[in-house]
């Protein structure tokens, strides 16, 4: 096991390493009506367990039970977050199989158009089948009433004020674009029934603002060491009900309130810079964190050399 480094260390490297759904998300009885046409659920597994049914998920996805009416695929899909430590990034990653997907779900339609289709992602297969929901969210290809969702440790869930750490979310929605690893902020899922369910002190969804709690980051970074990434899969029991599903938990580290500052988080802060983002693409797979306290510090971007560290952990945490 690594030595453990500074607290921030492993707040981005946690991050990039699914379920309950009520009746009316993933009701049991079956709702297509073509012969050998039954209602789908995708599951998509984490970071380097994509690609194996036998690591998928560990031992608790070996055993998500499915229902009457409802057949079981998993999506394998090649993933990687840093090149040369891993075969792919993380923005290549997403760049194929998300529309690999969303094109299976697609086919699935056409083939068998009464029936319903689920999607049950867990962090980095959180990250992708989300993106492919928000995706057909936007189209007319699948009725939205057909479709629905459950995320586990989503990288990108959408910032929430449920606890005293004050407004957190998805990694992704906390860090700014980097090389090979966009951050795009939080999804639109529109009318499409999205659970999502969320550990408290789980940094990889429930990432705090660095700027204004940084102990509450730290909380999450000792959460995800201590095992609090790990969630119970039952895509049709008690975690159906679409919606945000915050759940408390004892924390590793004490923290209180945020700051009281009206500070934006880092991605906020430079989402939309044009010059950031050009930089960042320019640098391409050259990426380490005293070149990211660099940039940061040029950008204005206050305590710098806190997100660095971070940041050089997510490369060093991603290849092992």
């Amino acid at each position: 096991m690594r030595s453990p480094r500074s607290i921030a260390t492993a707040a981005a490297a946690a991050a990039l390493a699914t379920t309950g759904m009520t009746a009316l998300a993933l009701p049991t009885a079956p709702a297509a009506g073509a012969a050998g046409c039954g209602n789908k659920i995708f599951l998509v597994d984490g970071y380097k367990s994509g690609e194996s049914a036998a690591s998928f998920g560990g031992p608790s996805l070996s055993n998500v039970a499915s229902a009457p009416g409802w057949d079981r695929e998993i999506f394998y899909y090649r993933n990687g977050i840093i090149p040369v430590l891993d075969p792919t990034t993380l923005n290549n990653t997403v760049a194929r199989a998300v529309p690999s997907l969303e094109r299976a779900a697609i086919d699935y339609h056409r083939a068998c158009p009464s029936a319903r289709i689920a999607f049950m992602g867990y962090s980095f297969g959180a990250l992708v089948a989300g993106n492919v929901v928000e995706s057909l969210a936007g189209k007319s290809d699948i009725p939205h009433n057909q479709l629905s969702a459950v995320l586990y440790g989503d990288p990108r869930r959408a910032p929430q004020t449920k606890g005293i750490e004050g407004p957190a979310g998805g990694v992704l929605t906390m860090l700014p674009n980097l090389p090979t690893i966009d951050a795009p902020g939080p999804r639109n899922f529109r009318d499409v029934a999205v659970s999502e369910v969320c550990n408290q002190n789980d940094v990889i969804c429930n990432a705090a603002n660095p700027f204004t709690n940084a102990l509450a980051v730290a909380n999450g970074v000792q959460g995800y060491r201590s095992g609090d990434h790990a969630y119970r899969f039952d895509p049709f029991g008690a975690d159906a009900r679409p919606g945000d599903h915050y759940q408390p938990q004892t924390p590793r580290i004490g923290y209180g309130a945020p700051l009281p500052v009206p500070m934006p988080t880092p991605n906020a802060l430079l989402r939309h810079n044009l010059l950031w983002n050009a930089t960042v693409r320019a640098i391409g797979d050259a990426i380490d964190g005293a070149v990211a306290a660099g940039l940061l510090a040029r950008f204005g971007v206050p305590g710098a050399d806190g997100l660095a560290a971070p940041i050089d952990g997510l490369i060093a945490e991603a290849g092992g």
